[in-house]
């Protein structure tokens, strides 16, 4: 089982080397009050371990507001959906689909993105974003040359990719696309997949064991470790709890809940949205210019993600601000980045 745990400001990595320290570590701190437990994966059916994880769990039903998100068999997932107050979600395609609406993603830019290859790099939810932003040919095109020796050659150790799992993607960018999606054929299925195994084959690190797992493993586990999906669940955890502005200007200013707040700060629900955003450009002003700055960039990524008016007004408020900058004889480096952003967002060269 791999697992993490989110409360206030810490963050907890559970690896799978030692399941007896997990257990012992996890039964004390789920029960201790609200927070969010990640799930990664966990072995199919009711293995003693699997059995002995749902037991210490199930302890912290009585204890006020534990979420635990889990991805792993829908078999195990269903029975742990059961529990009255711990909120459980098998990664199903609706979720996803939610989480690749906040991406936006379009095939051209996410082509010229610099770190594409590590953003895909062993990470599922944003192969089926990726798949959803292209047609069927583009898809395939695109599909095929990022398998190339280019991927390949950074591709994670261990990370898993089957055809069943390309299966899995498809199904994702179709609920993505509110099934408009024509799926590939089989035989560009196979295609796909045999590159896939054929890269990993040639791996230096791909012992026998691996290439075993890599073409056996069909049980439907998924290793969901990319820092994203850490990043959008924990920022889905944290928009449920109704955050203020000051709350979530305190999250954003620790390193660990930075990229989360981004997250939950695009959740937000349209009637509480602009609010938030508008009570943390009226904050930034009170903050040090380096915390100022990147309050700023949260509030105007949160609300181009938003509706017309909301990210005419974060464009607006944007410019403004730079322009108090400029005037003030600001550091530069404090708002470049964002004067980068708003340049490209008007469609301005830079």
């Amino acid at each position: 089982v791999t697992g993490r745990m989110f409360d206030d400001n810490r963050l907890d990595l559970l690896g799978p080397s030692d399941f007896g320290a997990v257990l012992s570590w996890l039964g004390p701190e789920i029960s201790t009050g609200e927070m969010l437990v990640l799930i990664d994966e966990i072995e199919s059916g009711h293995s003693p371990r699997a059995t002995e994880l749902l037991a210490t769990v199930r302890l912290s039903v009585d204890q006020p507001g534990p979420r635990v998100i889990v991805s792993m068999a829908p078999e195990l997932a269903e029975d742990w959906n059961g529990w009255q107050q711990a909120h459980l979600d098998p990664l199903s395609p609706d979720l996803v689909a939610n989480w690749a609406r906040t991406q936006r993603p379009e095939a051209d830019s996410l082509l010229r993105h610099e770190g594409l290859l590590e953003l895909l790099d062993g990470n599922p939810l944003l192969w089926s974003t990726f798949i959803a932003a292209g047609d069927k040919r583009g898809f395939t095109g695109i599909m095929l040359e990022l398998i190339s020796a280019r991927i390949s050659s950074r591709m994670r150790e261990g990370f898993v990719v089957t055809a069943k799992h390309l299966e899995m993607l498809l199904h994702l960018a179709a609920a993505i696309l509110d099934g408009g999606y024509q799926a590939l054929d089989e035989g560009e299925v196979d295609t796909i997949a045999h590159r896939i195994l054929e890269h990993y084959a040639e791996r230096p690190w791909a012992t026998v064991w691996a290439r075993a797992d890599i073409l056996c493993q069909q049980e439907g586990r998924w290793r969901f470790c990319h820092p994203v999906d850490r990043d959008y669940f924990a920022g889905a955890w944290l928009s449920e709890q109704h955050p203020s502005a000051e709350e979530l200007i305190a999250r954003a200013l620790d390193p660990t809940w930075r990229e989360p707040t981004a997250h939950a700060l695009a959740l937000l629900p349209p009637s509480s949205a602009a609010d938030t955003l508008l009570e943390l450009w009226t904050r930034a002003r009170t903050l040090p210019p380096e915390q100022a700055w990147l309050i700023r960039s949260l509030a105007v990524d949160a609300g181009s993600q938003g509706t017309p008016r909301q990210r005419k007004q974060a464009l607006e408020q944007a410019r403004a601000a730079l322009e108090q900058a400029q005037a003030d004889n600001d550091d530069p480096q404090l708002w470049e980045a964002l004067a980068e952003r708003l340049l490209a967002a008007e469609g301005k060269p830079s």
